[in-house]
């Protein structure tokens, strides 16, 4: 069964800022949300696309929509190398995002009318998307919810029981089969394709990592770093002062001591010193 992906950027990148934060207990706390926001977040879009793809075959280009703010026009580029159809809207003079919802919910209709039936897949929190995700289940789609749920509450309590609702609805009505919808956490898996950049200030527990000869350090880029840290179960937070020298920065002593002892062991070459 093919998967058509569809990703609110500014819902992921947003909420997962604060999501990312309060599960770490790290960043600058928002006494709005009473929770920290980690605002050194970045996400690498290849292995967001990995993970939720599980190895399903895409039966489109992902979509992703989101707001641009001017410096954020190379960052759109990126997205597009990594094999997304992008859509990017200006925000309005309150800073608000209007177009970004309509615009994704649009896109998810042309695969429901145009498409294979398959399995639709949302990267989001944001209930507007609700009708569209109707029409596609009407349509004979499955749907798969993927949402950050540490300090948002959208689609953990009021979606959930209006699909439900739904569902028993359309299985009663006779005319469709009962429509199947999954809700999975970004927060279980956000290590496999999340990681902080540069962090100011710094996590308590760091160590450097330098080379002379440029063998290594220089065809390490942060994907590789960030599987590395992944398959340690680690958050990893790091600065690169240049190719050949970069810091890591972990937030306990467990975190250091796993991290540090894969490169000295995998990489002997090196020299690692304590910061």
């Amino acid at each position: 069964m093919s998967a058509y992906v569809f990703v609110d950027n500014s819902n992921l990148f947003i909420e997962g800022q604060y999501a990312i934060g309060t599960l770490l207990g790290y960043g600058l706390f928002d006494r709005k949300r009473n929770g920290y926001k980690l605002d050194t977040l970045r996400i690498e879009y290849g292995l967001l696309l990995q993970t939720i793809l599980q190895g399903r075959e895409l039966g489109a280009s992902p979509v992703m929509v989101g707001s641009r703010p001017p410096p954020n026009d190379s960052m759109w580029q990126l997205f597009r190398t990594v094999g997304f159809t992008v859509k990017v809207f200006d925000r309005n003079r309150d800073d608000k995002e209007k177009k970004v919802d309509v615009e994704l919910a649009c896109s998810m209709m042309d695969v429901v009318y145009t498409k294979p039936k398959g399995v639709l897949i949302l990267v989001s929190g944001d209930g507007d998307y609700q009708p569209a995700i109707l029409r596609a289940l009407e349509n004979g789609f499955k749907i798969e919810i993927w949402f950050w749920t540490t300090g948002t509450t959208v689609f953990s309590q009021n979606e959930s029981t209006s699909f439900r609702s739904y569902a028993s609805f359309a299985g009663t009505a006779g005319e469709l089969k009962k429509p199947e919808v999954t809700f999975r956490s970004l927060d279980s898996v956000y290590k496999t394709f999340c990681y902080s950049a540069n962090p100011n200030p710094a996590p308590p527990y760091s160590f450097k990592v330098e080379e002379l000869d440029g063998r290594i350090l220089r065809f390490m880029d942060n994907s590789t770093i960030l599987k590395i840290c992944a398959s340690l179960d680690v958050f990893g937070h790091w600065t690169w002062f240049n190719e050949n020298s970069l810091t890591f920065h972990l937030i306990d002593k467990e975190s250091k001591r796993k991290l540090k002892e894969y490169f000295q062991t995998t990489y002997a070459s090196l020299f690692y010193g304590e910061c």
